[in-house]
């Protein structure tokens, strides 16, 4: 990033093509979990001693198509950079023969995350879930992840470009077990009960009687109850699509700068128009 950031400093001549290019830019909302839409699970249920569901999964299959042309490649870096100390971004822009634009965001240079292979596995693997911390971990992009673009606009003095949030526990969330959210009634991944965390990343939940406790993934807590991103009904969970996270740039020439925000990211963007 060293060499981006001379770039940067010094600025590049270049301009951008002369048409623009935009496609809707609304932020997408939950009307419910369309069952329907779920890729089905061909794999047991098993109830374990604590009650909490646990069953095998695959990753779901990937919908496999023509790439539409690439339009334009920009590539720099946060000034907050991830958990991992990379702090580099790359946004592919695709268009379509409409003009309409897609394409992925990535961050950092690793590979992304293995998908999980069971529900009670956490993801991203290697993350600390230990409640005191996981909210601040949520705060960071998954590296290597394959955001897709949910809405893009593109002009010569504009750049914007919406990511869902929780795009990369698309996997996690349609692998968990819809269960009781209350007594009272309602769909999670994780019953809303009492329960702890020790500092050494062990959580632990109660029965909805109470009584004893019962260990269960730091995770499903976070995910489920804590920033929902995952919603259930009687059939299947989902990952939300409520939370969108959103990079406002203004352009000049061949460079970027603005903002990502969201529901738990902010961080300053810088970058250069590579392709």
């Amino acid at each position: 990033m060293r060499t981006m950031r001379a770039w940067l400093m010094v600025g590049l001549i270049g301009t951008l093509a002369g048409c623009e290019y935009r496609q809707d830019f609304v932020s997408q909302t939950d009307g419910g979990v369309d069952a329907a839409a779920l890729v089905s699970r061909d794999a047991t249920v098993v109830w374990l001693d604590s009650g909490l569901p646990y069953r095998a999964c695959s990753p779901a299959p990937r919908v496999a198509g023509t790439a539409t042309p690439i339009e334009a490649v920009w590539e720099g870096y946060l000034e907050r950079p991830l958990p991992s100390g990379a702090d580099g971004v790359r946004i592919v822009l695709r268009s379509s023969d409409s003009g309409d634009l897609s394409g992925t965001v990535v961050h950092g240079t690793a590979p992304a995350p293995e998908s999980p292979s069971a529900s009670d596995e956490c993801y991203p693997p290697e993350a600390s879930w230990d409640g005191r911390i996981a909210a601040a971990a949520l705060q960071h992009p998954v590296e290597g992840f394959e955001y897709p673009i949910t809405a893009a606009s593109w002009s010569a003095i504009r750049l914007q470009v919406a990511v869902l949030t929780w795009a990369p526990w698309a996997d996690w969330c349609s692998c968990q077990v819809p269960v009781a959210a209350s007594p009272e009634g309602g769909l999670s991944c994780h019953p809303n009960v009492g329960g702890g965390d020790t500092p050494d990343g062990h959580c632990f939940m109660n029965s909805f009687e109470g009584g004893t406790s019962v260990e269960f993934p730091c995770c499903r807590q976070v995910l489920c109850l804590d920033f929902s991103a995952c919603l259930c009904n009687s059939e299947a969970c989902a990952v939300s699509t409520t939370a969108t996270t959103i990079f406002d740039l203004t352009v000049d020439d061949e460079r970027a700068d603005g903002t990502m925000s969201g529901s738990t990211v902010y961080s300053a963007v810088h970058l250069l128009r590579t392709q």
